[in-house]
């Protein structure tokens, strides 16, 4: 996908797990999930465990960018990223420059990182927020951010979106890798 337009860049995407479950189990995780009824996340130094009873998303902590490194239908425990590594780019954006010159971030590139978990007030969703903040592209400091959310409901999909921030001159955001 190549964009050019703009400073403020928004993707989505929808993935799906394929499958029901009537039970999850994992570690610290149990709980019966009658067609992902129960929306459940974990927090620890390793990182970030969201599950619907149908699916299941674990990300690395904020120290290693949020990585993603499982994507697991829970039912048949089927992981469709087979065990990526530490260093798991869930995000690469490409900016280019007006020389045409090309430079790439990802999130593991050093910025203030946070996260903030939400679930909606009738208890049908959660929603995980990345935030990747003062990003410096070359010379210039504080010109990128990222903010990358992933939605679970009590469906087999997850959805996820993605917004860029900017704010430099000479380098448009060109291309956007995400998940």
């Amino acid at each position: 996908m190549k964009i050019v337009l703009g400073s403020l860049i928004i993707f989505s995407l929808i993935i799906s797990s394929f499958g029901n479950s009537d039970k999850l189990s994992d570690d610290n995780l149990s709980f019966d999930a009658k067609a992902g009824s129960n929306l459940v996340t974990e927090e620890d130094s390793g990182g970030i465990v969201l599950s619907n009873g149908l699916i299941q998303l674990k990300f690395y902590n904020v120290r290693s960018g949020f990585g993603l490194y499982s994507l697991s239908n829970v039912k048949t425990g089927y992981d469709f990223l087979l065990g990526a590594t530490k260093e798991s780019n869930l995000w690469n954006i490409e900016f280019k420059h007006s020389s045409n010159r090309l430079m790439y971030i990802d999130n593991t590139i050093e910025c203030n990182r946070t996260h903030k978990i939400e679930r909606s007030a009738d208890g049908s969703n959660l929603t995980l927020h990345l935030y990747w903040n003062d990003i410096a592209l070359e010379t210039e400091e504080k010109v990128i951010n990222v903010h990358a959310t992933v939605r679970l409901d009590k469906s087999s999909l997850s959805y996820w979106q993605i917004s860029v921030d900017n704010k430099r001159k000479r380098f448009g955001t060109w291309e956007i890798t995400y998940p």
